[in-house]
């Protein structure tokens, strides 16, 4: 990870800070820099909760203090807990129950203070570019397997370019659920997420986008509220050009007045009124998904007070195209109610006999499938040598092919 790409969550009893660090910064410093964000003096940083807990003994320090945090482990989006002095929390907790005097304000004050909601015309991300596999694996899985029965998801992960553009080299498909209602819910491990960020890291790409297939369920809007909270949330995660993939059923009449159905693929992010919203935490939750998104207070829409939003004023609509990846896509799809074994390995092998071990490697379906056989540390090796275009070594293949039983 290069330096100034490392964003924590730093989490106090007073409240929670964001910081954008440096991956040479000491513990020390980032202990410094949130303390100053939050407006108090740090004790002690730690990645367990129990820090805020009583005295925070039980809590094991983050690492040693002049310890770097790149040799702790810590990646894009980590929560980390901060323990503020006594001092500090009895300041900061006095300051914000104090009770304070209504501060007149003129008719013009109180319009410039309201939020706008308009329609955002540029997105951050100029073109989204996903690998023509990638995209043909997903769709066919929601539409041939699935019928576009319920939601599904995957995480895009590829890189960015020069031009604001984004690439994707494939999907991860995490391990989830949906309701009746199309709220779907991501259960992947804390293990198979290490073994995913394990993984990219060593191949050199980054979590670039999320990608939804929405069920065919009628519905009159693009996105629901739930929809757009789960957007806004990957989103908050990412870069500026972090972008939401959808892949739904249209309907629609031929020239007989037959109706036919076909696969639209489009590609959005949230517009910046819309991430604002969200981060100061403004949605009110509904009961069933709907096309508009309600708030706790009022904000000005087409020049009226409401709180009720529609969602296309949030979507800003980002270019799609299809490209080839130097990475393959052609092993099994992780997660899914398909065949996942050895037998599947065995297969992958006979098919793909032409090609030198190091192409057969280039996928990180199967990169994946090994971490569950060999130690992470070892696929790590496998994936830094695709990336970096050396040779595999022999013993890899050998413990590879015996798993495969071939």
């Amino acid at each position: 990870m290069a330096a100034g790409e490392l964003l924590l969550r730093v989490r106090s009893r007073v409240g929670e800070a964001r910081v954008e660090a440096d991956t040479d910064w000491t513990v020390v410093e980032l202990r410094e820099k949130a303390a100053e964000r939050l407006g108090g003096k740090g004790e002690r940083l730690s990645r367990d909760r129990q820090l805020l807990v009583g005295d925070g003994e039980a809590a094991a320090p983050l690492a040693e203090e002049d310890a770097t945090l790149g040799t702790c482990d810590l990646r894009r989006g980590d929560v980390v807990y901060l323990r503020l002095s006594a001092e500090s929390e009895a300041a900061l907790e006095a300051t914000s129950n104090a009770p304070t005097r209504p501060k007149k304000m003129t008719i013009e004050e109180l319009v410039a203070k309201q939020v706008r909601v308009e329609r955002q015309k540029d997105a951050g991300c100029a073109l989204l570019s996903i690998d023509r596999n990638a995209a043909a694996q997903f769709q066919a899985y929601v539409g041939a397997a699935m019928a576009f029965s319920a939601p599904r998801c995957g995480w895009m992960y590829g890189t960015a370019d020069d031009e604001k553009g984004v690439h994707v080299d494939f999907i991860y498909e995490p391990p989830q659920q949906a309701d009746k209602l199309d709220r779907f819910h991501v259960e992947a491990s804390e293990e198979e997420k290490d073994a995913v960020e394990t993984i990219v890291a060593a191949l050199g790409v980054k979590k670039v986008g999320v990608i939804l297939a929405q069920s065919q369920k009628p519905r009159d809007y693009i996105m629901s509220d739930f929809e757009i909270e789960w957007m806004a949330r990957e989103q908050a995660m990412g870069d500026q050009r972090f972008v939401t993939a959808v892949v739904s059923l249209q309907s629609f009449e031929d020239e007989n007045g037959k109706e036919n159905k076909e696969v639209h693929f489009e590609a959005f992010q949230l517009s910046d009124t819309c991430m604002k919203l969200y981060r100061e935490g403004w949605f009110v939750s509904q009961e069933e998904p709907s096309g508009i998104t309600r708030v706790k207070d009022d904000v000005i829409v087409a020049g009226k007070d409401v709180r009720e939003i529609d969602n296309d004023f949030f979507l800003v609509p980002v270019k799609i195209t299809d490209y080839a990846s130097s990475l393959s896509c052609s092993f099994p799809i992780e997660n899914r109610l398909t065949a996942y074994d050895a037998g599947e390995l065995k297969a992958y092998l006979k098919r793909t006999s032409g090609k030198d071990f190091n192409q057969k490697l280039s996928d990180f379906h199967l990169l994946f499938f090994l971490s569950k056989h060999l130690d992470i540390n070892d696929v790590k090796i496998i994936a830094e040598s695709i990336r970096a275009n050396v040779p595999i070594m022999d013993g890899y293949r050998i413990i590879i092919e015996s798993i495969a039983q071939v």
